[in-house]
C-alpha cells in the first residue's frame, strides 16, 4: 500500500515527501515523460516494480490527500508519459494505449504489425494530437509517429544505422512543432560521433542536429546523450558526460534548427537533466559512477545551480533518480534507495531555491 513519509536529506538539510510501499518497489518515470497529472497534485508512479522483469502497476497517487487509484496492471516499466488531456499513454507489445484519470478506462490508441515490438517510453505533443515512439522490427529499429485522433500509424524514418550500433532509440516528438522528432543513435557514447538526429515527419528527411567534435585521431571528442525538448519547442537540452574528452562537460542546450548551442551549467557531473514548463529550470542527477547521486537544480539563464539532496540509487534501472517537474515548475521528483533497499519517489518542493 502506498503511503507517504517526510524525509529530511542529512547532505542538504532539506526535507521533501517520499511515496511507496514498505515491502515492495516504487519508481516514477523517465525523465524526458511527465509523471504528473496536469493538477501537480495527483503523481503517476510505478508501483511493485519487479526488478528483474521490470513489470509494474501503474497508480495514481494524491500526494495531498494520500488517496491512491490503480490504472494498469502488469505493464512496463518507463513505458509512458502523461498528457494534456488527462490520460496516460504507453505502450505495450505491438499497442499504445491510454487510460483516463478518472475512470481508469483503458483505451487502444493505435496497434502496429504483429510482428513490430514498440520500446518506450512514448513521447506526446502539448496539444495531445502526436505521439512518437521507437518500433523494432526484423532486428532494426524504426521512428514512428502517431496520430492520435485517428490511430493512424506512419513511419517517419528508417535510420539504418551501420554496424556496430545499428539502433535509434528516445524518439521524442517536439511538442509544438510536431512534425519534428528527435531520435537518437543508440550505443556506447565513446564511440558514436552522430548521436543527435531530427527528422521531419512531413518529408522523411533527418539531420544531425549538433555536430560533436572530434579528437585528432579521429575518436570521438563529445560523448553526449539523454536528450530533451523544451516546451516551447525552441531547444533540445541534453548532458555532455564526464568521460568526453573535452571540456567543457556539462547540460547543454542546441536550437531546433541547429544553429546555435551552450553550455548551462559545467559544476557538477551531470546525468540525466529536464527542463521545467516555464523554461527557467533544469533539474538533473549525477552519475553513473557509484551508488550516490546528487539531485541538482539550475537556472538555465544565469546557469547558477543549487545542490537539493543527496540519495542512494540503483546502477541499474529502474532505480536511476531520472529526476523531473511537475507541471507547473514548483516540484521536482526523483526515484532512489530508501535505508532498506527499496525504491520509493522523492518529491520536492523547489518554489524557494536559488
Amino acid at each position: 500500500m502506498l503511503a507517504t513519509k517526510l524525509v529530511t536529506n542529512g547532505h542538504t538539510g532539506r526535507t521533501f515527501h517520499s511515496v511507496g510501499d514498505e515491502r515492495s518497489h516504487t519508481a516514477h518515470g523517465y525523465f524526458t515523460a511527465s509523471s504528473w497529472r496536469s493538477n501537480s497534485r495527483d503523481l503517476i508512479v510505478s508501483a511493485n516494480v519487479n526488478p528483474d522483469t521490470h513489470r509494474c502497476r501503474f497508480v495514481l497517487y494524491n500526494t495531498e490527500t494520500g488517496g491512491s487509484k490503480a490504472l494498469a496492471e502488469n505493464v512496463p516499466y518507463g513505458a509512458g508519459t502523461s498528457a494534456s488531456d488527462d490520460r496516460y499513454y504507453y505502450c505495450v507489445g505491438n499497442k499504445i494505449l491510454a487510460v483516463d484519470f478518472e475512470r481508469a478506462h483503458v483505451s487502444e490508441v493505435c496497434k502496429v504489425d504483429e510482428e513490430m515490438k514498440l520500446i518506450g517510453p512514448v513521447s506526446i505533443s502539448s496539444d495531445g494530437k502526436t505521439v512518437s515512439v521507437i518500433g523494432s522490427k526484423e532486428d532494426h529499429t524504426l521512428v514512428l509517429s502517431v496520430d492520435v485522433p485517428t490511430g493512424r500509424w506512419r513511419i517517419a524514418i528508417d535510420p539504418k544505422f551501420a554496424q556496430p550500433f545499428p539502433a535509434a532509440s528516445h524518439a521524442l516528438v517536439n511538442p509544438v512543432y510536431t512534425d519534428l522528432i528527435f531520435y537518437a543513435h543508440e550505443g556506447m557514447t565513446e564511440r558514436i560521433p552522430d548521436r543527435i538526429w531530427v527528422v521531419d515527419a512531413r518529408k522523411g528527411e533527418a539531420v544531425n542536429l549538433f555536430k560533436q567534435m572530434l579528437l585528432d585521431d579521429g575518436t570521438v571528442g563529445e560523448c553526449v546523450g539523454h536528450e530533451m525538448w523544451s516546451y516551447d519547442g525552441e531547444r533540445l537540452y541534453f548532458v555532455k558526460y564526464g568521460v568526453s574528452p573535452l571540456a567543457p562537460k556539462g547540460i547543454y542546450y542546441v536550437t531546433k534548427d541547429g544553429k546555435r548551442w551552450g553550455c548551462i551549467n559545467s559544476e557538477h557531473v551531470h546525468w540525466h537533466a529536464a527542463v521545467s514548463s516555464d523554461g527557467r529550470w533544469a533539474v538533473s542527477d549525477t552519475g553513473p559512477g557509484g551508488t550516490r547521486s546528487r539531485i541538482v537544480l539550475t537556472d538555465v539563464h544565469s546557469g547558477k545551480s543549487a545542490v537539493l539532496c543527496e540519495i542512494d540509487r540503483w546502477k541499474h534501472h529502474p532505480g536511476h533518480p531520472h529526476p523531473s517537474f511537475s507541471p507547473d515548475s514548483s516540484k521536482v521528483t526523483f526515484t532512489y534507495e530508501d535505508e532498506s533497499g527499496y525504491l520509493r519517489v522523492g518529491c520536492m518542493d523547489v518554489s524557494d531555491v536559488l
